[in-house]
């Protein structure tokens, strides 16, 4: 009786009832409705100068959602001036451990384009995959991919064997690009390209495995487009299908969108926000702002709810069916930080928040 009563007392009196976490209610909206896969942490990322960070699960390599745990992982960390990846693992005793990767300078970078944009390709049994594209924003010919690859289940992870954008196109720039998932064959890297005075649109296999990252490409004349200076995100759905170049101007974002191979463009009036994905249902995805929006293939605004601090992951087949990835990252006391993994069938997407 007096284990209860002291129990009580501490509940009254000093409050020991679990810590009321902002971000967790922020996105209960969204993630009731969603998966919860796995919480990995706590690690530990310090507190100097930290500014953001993010966490990209291991893709799926399973037939259902049921079979896929998240034990392993990518995080990426912004400090001023710096870029930081880790590979994230969960060791025998349940505990997240990272192994430090590489740090990447970020002085000079536009504030509408990173210069690092990342994508985790498909797991395999025995590894972890991610590509970082670097687009140089002065010199867009150099602009160059790596493939890490993580020894599972704890590392270490080998050093990048990069490929130079331009040169699967060669002597075309890449202004864009993005990967698109397919189910059963290896996911499609599309690339936005200029040449000296005309656009074109191509597309290339990734590899699950160094070296290198992506297979012989193939490209196609593109439209006339209005892009300024030398930096778009590019989503394509292959082809047949439509093509979508998203780009800041003038201080507003604009989308402009054509049928595969097709030399007209159109812009689309009502996507007036960065186009971070292009779904397999055909929807375009968006983040900006911390608010979730979805675009119809018209261009019409179908859905925008607050992220609460959720961030978009990948879209990803688990099986025959696509799913939406997203993590939330949380910061705990003394620099430490949890991460939760949440999916949702891409199909149930525009019924998120409601």
């Amino acid at each position: 009786m007096k284990r209860y009563i002291g129990l009580l007392l501490c509940i009254g009196l000093t409050g020991c009832a679990p810590a009321y976490i902002a971000v967790l209610d922020s996105s209960s909206s969204l993630t009731r409705q969603m998966t919860l896969m796995r919480t990995l942490g706590p690690v530990g990322l310090g507190n100097n100068d930290l500014t953001s960070a993010s966490f990209i699960p291991t893709k799926p390599a399973v037939a259902s959602l049921g079979a896929f745990n998240v034990q392993t992982g990518f995080i990426v960390t912004s400090y001023s001036g710096n870029e930081q990846l880790l590979f994230a693992y969960t060791d025998q005793s349940g505990n997240l451990q990272t192994t430090f990767v590489q740090g990447f300078p970020l002085n000079g970078a536009d504030p509408n384009y990173p210069l690092y944009e990342y994508d985790a390709t498909t797991s395999t049994t025995t590894a972890a995959n991610i590509i970082v594209f670097f687009f140089n924003p002065t010199n867009p010919a150099a602009s160059n991919a790596n493939l890490y690859t993580a020894t599972l289940p704890s590392g270490p992870v080998s050093a990048p064997i990069g490929v130079t954008l331009s040169s699967i196109f060669s002597p075309n720039n890449v202004l864009g690009a993005s990967i698109f998932p397919n189910s059963g064959t290896p996911d499609t890297f599309n690339f936005l390209l200029a040449g000296v005075s005309t656009y074109s649109s191509g597309s290339a296999s990734v590899n699950t495995a160094p070296p290198p990252p992506f297979g012989a490409g193939t490209s196609t004349t593109g439209p006339a487009l209005t892009i300024p200076g030398s930096r778009s995100f590019y989503y394509s759905s292959g082809t047949p299908g439509m093509s979508y170049a998203s780009f800041s101007s003038g201080g507003s974002w604009i989308c402009e969108q054509w049928p595969t191979g097709s030399t007209t463009a159109t812009v689309m009036p009502g996507v007036t926000h960065r186009i971070d994905a292009l779904l397999t249902t055909g929807d375009l995805l968006s983040t900006e702002g911390g608010v979730l929006r979805l675009y119809d293939p018209n261009g019409s605004l179908v859905l925008s709810v607050s992220l609460g601090g959720l961030q978009y992951c990948y879209e990803a087949y688990v099986g025959p069916t696509p799913y939406v990835f997203f993590s939330l990252p949380i910061s705990l006391s003394h620099g430490d930080w949890d991460f939760r993994v949440y999916a949702i069938p891409t199909s149930s997407m525009r019924g998120l928040g409601g």
